[in-house]
């Protein structure tokens, strides 16, 4: 029977390899594109809500502009009459 272990290293055998250094940078790596996705995301969302705030504001002056206009024809007609 083969009961011998395929990866028979410890671990201070095994950062002493060159197969560590690359571990590492591969685990800073994802770490780093998981904050800078993060972060761009959250960057993303800041900008869309002050698109919606934008939107918003616009969309109130409109809508005081069609009152106004609306208030404007019901004195014309109550003028005319």
């Amino acid at each position: 029977m083969m009961k011998e272990k395929i990866f028979n290293v410890g671990l201070k055998q095994f950062f002493s390899t060159p197969y560590s250094v690359i571990l590492i940078a591969v685990v800073f790596a994802f770490v780093w594109l998981g904050k800078y996705l993060l972060t761009s995301k959250e960057n993303e969302i800041i900008q869309h809500k002050e698109m919606l705030k934008e939107c918003d504001e616009e969309r109130k002056h409109d809508k005081l502009l069609m009152q106004e206009m609306v208030f404007e024809k019901k004195r014309n007609k109550e003028l005319e009459e």
